[in-house]
């Protein structure tokens, strides 16, 4: 297998996105809306119909707190894979619209086990060494995006996916440092408001809205940028030309029947 080329992945990501980014803006822009109304149902129900006080603290958060997180991790577990997924058949080439996030949607309870199993050994990488876990985040990236078009079991989506994955390990480090740096710096102007209002020094309305208007901005753009960086990753490693070269599955289909991706 060649090494993956990191120049190559980034400067196609960014053609892609400049090319044609509405398909992932707007399933951003969607998924986004419906997980903030969705999260601010919960929040209501948790606290007026449960009784459970939704508060956040570093060394104690409440139970009503971690319902709430535990909602937010399903919502997100097949958004994610359904950005990568429109970030895949961008890279392909083949026409796509926001509206594929809805097939990913029925996958939603294997997504979320293949979540809670990176997730778990991603945090015990850390708990032994920062590095590893940085290293297992990396490695265990594509595992959702390849069971969407594998259709294997979750374990072995892990598995087979980290295989290939373990071996580009620094090229794929330095593509997603790319977009992780991207991330943060969309977050710094809210970041700062937070950490103001953290300190006990509570910053003033307009900048606020000038913080958020900033924040949404930038994530506008830094979010399709980082799911069209995984599709094209996913491309570059997974897909060969016997598999491009055969019939093509239907949208709502993606990789169904064999095993196999289909183009």
């Amino acid at each position: 297998m060649q090494k993956l080329n990191l120049i190559a992945v980034l400067t196609e990501t960014f053609r892609l996105i400049r090319q044609d980014v509405k398909p992932l803006l707007f399933a951003t822009l969607a998924s986004g809306i419906a997980m903030a109304a969705a999260t601010f149902v919960c929040y209501t129900v948790i606290e007026t119909v449960l009784g459970m006080p939704v508060t956040f603290s570093l060394s104690e958060p409440s139970d009503g707190f971690m319902v709430l997180q535990l909602i937010m991790v399903i919502m997100t577990a097949p958004i994610e894979a359904g950005l990568a997924y429109i970030g895949l058949q961008r890279a392909l080439g083949r026409p796509v619209s926001a509206r594929a996030m809805l097939d990913v949607v029925p996958l939603t309870a294997p997504l979320l086990l293949i979540s809670l199993m990176t997730g778990f050994v991603s945090q015990l990488g850390f708990a032994l060494f920062f590095v590893l876990g940085i290293g297992l985040l990396v490695v265990l990236s594509q595992a959702n995006l390849y069971f969407v078009v594998q259709r294997t079991n979750p374990l072995k989506s892990i598995i087979d996916s980290a295989k290939v994955m373990v071996k580009q390990l620094l090229p794929l480090s330095g593509a997603y440092l790319v977009g992780i740096i991207g991330l943060l710096l969309a977050f710094w102007p809210m970041a700062m408001v937070i950490a103001s209002h953290a300190s006990d020094q509570p910053v003033d309305g307009t900048t606020e809205m000038m913080a958020a208007t900033v924040t949404l901005a930038a994530l506008c753009w830094v979010i399709p940028f980082f799911f069209q960086l995984k599709g094209v990753v996913y491309k570059h490693l997974f897909v060969t030309p016997e598999t491009q070269s055969s019939d093509e599955a239907s949208p709502s289909e993606p990789g169904a029947g064999n095993g196999h991706f289909e183009a």
